[in-house]
C-alpha cells in the first residue's frame, strides 16, 4: 500500500488512525458528517502535502456514509488512486476511472461500501484557461481515459514519495514549482479526454437529495426518538415508497438499514459522552432498540466492541 512507504517530513504530514474518534476529530473536509458502516479492524490514514498553489490530501478511507459541504474559491478535484475504488456520489455510482471536479460550492452525499484510496487536490485559483471543465457550483463526475488516469496516479504517487524522502522544505531545493507543474500537466491530459459520467434522471436525483436532506433534518432534531416510515414520509411530503427509493438511491441501502446505522451511531456517541447513572440498556431503549439481544449483536458487529466496553472506556 502507498502509505507503507510514506513518512512525515518538513513538507509532508502523515497521520495514521486506529480509531474512528481520533479520525473524526481531525477531519479535513469542512463540515463533514460521518456515519461509519463498519469499525471492525478500523484503519485509516491521511497525508497532506502543500505546494505553492495547491494542497494535496491523500486519504485511505473506511466504509462510511459522509455528507460534506464543500466550498472553494479555486478548483477542487478528487482522484481515485487504486483500481478497486467504488462509491456512490449524490446518487451516482462511480469507480476507479471516475474523476470528481468542483468550482464554487456543493454538498457531496457519499457512500463508501469499503475503504478507498484517493487524493483530494484543492487549487487556490479556479484554473481557468487550461481546457478544464467549465462548471460551477455542482459536483461534476467525469470518466477518464485509462492511460491518462494511470499517468496522473504515477505523478501523484511520485510527488508523495519524493517529498517523503526530502529532509528539508521544498523551497530549499526550488522543486515545489516543478512538482506543481508536473501535477497540473497530468491533470491537463486527463481533462483533455474526459467524458461526463451518465447522470440520467438528473431531476430525480436532485429531488431524492432534497428528500434525504429533509429526512436527515428530522432525524438530527430528534436523534433519540423512534421514527416510523409513514411519519417520516409525511414529514418529507412524499409517499413511503418514494422515501425508500430516495434513500436507496442516495444512501445505497434500505430505509430500515439507514435508520439502524444512524441509531447505532447515536447510541455510541451517547455512550462515549458517558455520565452518572447512564446504562447501556437505557441508552438502547431510548434509541428504539427494544430487542436487547439483537441490539447487542448489531452494536458489536458495527463497532467491534460491546456497548458495555464503549461505556467503560468513558468511565476511566
Amino acid at each position: 500500500m502507498l502509505f507503507e512507504g510514506l513518512s512525515s517530513s518538513a513538507a509532508l504530514t502523515v497521520t495514521r488512525f486506529t480509531d474512528i474518534d481520533r479520525f473524526c476529530s481531525t477531519e479535513v473536509v469542512g463540515g463533514a458528517r460521518i456515519i461509519p458502516l463498519r469499525l471492525k479492524a478500523f484503519s485509516a490514514a491521511r497525508a497532506s502535502l502543500v505546494l505553492p498553489s495547491c494542497q494535496l490530501v491523500l486519504l485511505q478511507s473506511f466504509p462510511r456514509i459522509m455528507d460534506a459541504g464543500l466550498e472553494t474559491s479555486g478548483a477542487f478535484a478528487v482522484v481515485p488512486m487504486i483500481g478497486s475504488n467504488e462509491a456512490i456520489v449524490n446518487g451516482v455510482a462511480i469507480d476507479s476511472r471516475s474523476l470528481m471536479f468542483l468550482r464554487g460550492r456543493d454538498t457531496g452525499r457519499i457512500v463508501e461500501p469499503h475503504g478507498n484510496l484517493y487524493v483530494i487536490v484543492n487549487f487556490n485559483a479556479p484554473m481557468s484557461g487550461r481546457g478544464w471543465p467549465d462548471v460551477e457550483n455542482r459536483f461534476h463526475l467525469f470518466k477518464a481515459e485509462t492511460a491518462a488516469m494511470a499517468d496522473l496516479r504515477r505523478t501523484i504517487l511520485g510527488l508523495f514519495r519524493s517529498v517523503s524522502a526530502l529532509p528539508a522544505r521544498l523551497d530549499v531545493y526550488g522543486v515545489a514549482r516543478a512538482m506543481e507543474e508536473s501535477l497540473t500537466s497530468a491533470l491537463d491530459a486527463v481533462f483533455a479526454g474526459v467524458a461526463p459520467v451518465s447522470q440520467a434522471g438528473q431531476l430525480s436525483l436532485h429531488r431524492y437529495a432534497r428528500i434525504v436532506t429533509a429526512l436527515d433534518e428530522v432525524l438530527t432534531l430528534n436523534p433519540a426518538a423512534v421514527h416510523y416510515s409513514e411519519e417520516l414520509a409525511q414529514h418529507c411530503g412524499v409517499s413511503v415508497r418514494t422515501l425508500q427509493t430516495a434513500i436507496m438511491t442516495i444512501r445505497g441501502m434500505s430505509l430500515h438499514h439507514y435508520l439502524r446505522h444512524r441509531r447505532l451511531w447515536t447510541v455510541r456517541q451517547r455512550l462515549m459522552v458517558g455520565g452518572p447513572g447512564l446504562t447501556v440498556k437505557a441508552c438502547a431503549l431510548a434509541n428504539g432498540f427494544w430487542h436487547l439481544g439483537e441490539f447487542a449483536a448489531a452494536y458489536r458487529a458495527a463497532f467491534a466492541e460491546t456497548a458495555a466496553e464503549t461505556l467503560a472506556r468513558t468511565q476511566h
